[in-house]
């Protein structure tokens, strides 16, 4: 049922596990961890869907950081389908430089803000195409 908002920040302050079931209509559409970092499911599901750097060409298997393709901080949720991998190199291109993923999953482009394929351009599609 419903939850006040404060009980969840409460929560998730004091570092219990929460979480947000997804639907549409009556069809479960996913789970949502209304934490910054993914479960330790989510983690494990993410490290076995991508085990390399998300960055086409990239092969990157060490020290892989994840990355939420919507900003948590726009969200406050973490979702196993808003995640992807990267190497150290693209994330820090993609925190300092404004480079992104083109939408999608698995392996795509990594492009730089003037790049008409980035996500943040115009014509980029919705939220919910993601």
């Amino acid at each position: 049922g419903p939850v006040a908002a404060s009980a969840i920040d409460e929560a998730i302050e004091a570092g219990g596990m929460v979480a947000a079931v997804i639907t549409k209509g009556e069809q479960l559409t996913g789970v949502a961890h209304l934490g910054r970092a993914p479960t330790a499911k989510q983690q494990s599901a993410l490290e076995w869907l991508y085990p390399t750097c998300a960055a086409a060409g990239c092969n990157a298997v060490a020290r892989l950081q994840r990355d939420h393709r919507i900003d948590w901080a726009d969200t406050h949720i973490t979702m196993l389908e808003w995640l992807d991998r990267l190497c150290s190199h693209h994330h820090d291109l993609k925190t300092r430089k404004n480079w992104m993923l083109e939408h999608g999953r698995g392996k795509r482009a990594f492009v730089g803000p003037d790049d008409p394929r980035h996500p943040r351009k115009a014509h980029a599609p919705p939220v919910a195409a993601l």
